[in-house]
């Protein structure tokens, strides 16, 4: 049985896989910045969830959260920074970097890192939870990207083909693995679009190898 520290658990991704925890026997530290709206959580399976205030940018609540956990359950076997939509791509760029180099410096220590990297699912994230640019403050010149990528999510909202439910269940079936994946895509749409990202980098790099390797000492000219 694994104890689990799960973030932003009133709606959406968290609140669906700590019900997905619970249900598969496992003990779950279930927060979100207003608990009220997780105590029926917590009620479900009060001997092994625990539902506490956490506001991810507040230190002393985070601080607060971990000893409590660690009191309660003797310690923290699943760790999930479930991040809102923010400055979406950009923030998760950050985190996938900063994810891969914590891995390398942790391995030593017994510790491991699973990135989740969804596709569009039926949650709140581009709904009720999205804040955007209000519209006096939108720049023209973003009108054909950044604005149209806004208009097709919000036309989308609730007709997203991925099920928060299963993408829960996958998460938990990827760390019971006894080597869990590096990076867990979910839904067809993120496997298509990875694959095709990735391909065309590879592409480019293959593209330019003479201009690369130039830069060596000894190296001929590109």
């Amino acid at each position: 049985m694994k104890a689990w520290l799960i973030t932003g658990c009133s709606t959406g991704f968290g609140r669906c896989l700590a019900q997905a925890v619970l249900a598969h026997g496992d003990q779950a530290v279930i927060t979100a910045r207003n608990v009220e709206q997780i105590k029926d959580l917590a009620e479900a399976a009060p001997d092994r969830a625990l539902a506490l205030p956490l506001a991810v940018t507040d230190p002393g609540q985070v601080r607060a959260a971990i000893t409590t956990a660690q009191e309660r359950f003797g310690g923290i076997d699943v760790l999930v920074n479930n991040a809102g939509i923010g400055y979406y791509a950009a923030t998760k760029f950050a985190v996938e970097g900063l994810t891969d180099a914590l891995r390398q410096e942790v391995a030593p220590l017994g510790i491991t890192t699973l990135l989740v990297e969804p596709g569009p699912f039926r949650t709140d994230w581009a709904g009720r939870s999205a804040h955007e640019t209000p519209p006096e403050r939108e720049i023209a010149d973003y009108a054909d990207t950044a604005g149209a990528q806004r208009a097709a999510f919000r036309a989308d909202t609730g007709k997203e083909p991925g099920d928060p439910h299963a993408a829960a269940r996958a998460i938990i079936t990827a760390l019971a693995a006894d080597t869990h994946p590096q990076r867990l895509l979910l839904g067809a749409p993120a496997y298509s679009m990875a694959i095709e990202q990735l391909e065309s980098m590879l592409a480019e790099i293959r593209a330019n190898e003479a201009l690369t390797k130039s830069a060596d000492f000894d190296a001929p000219a590109a």
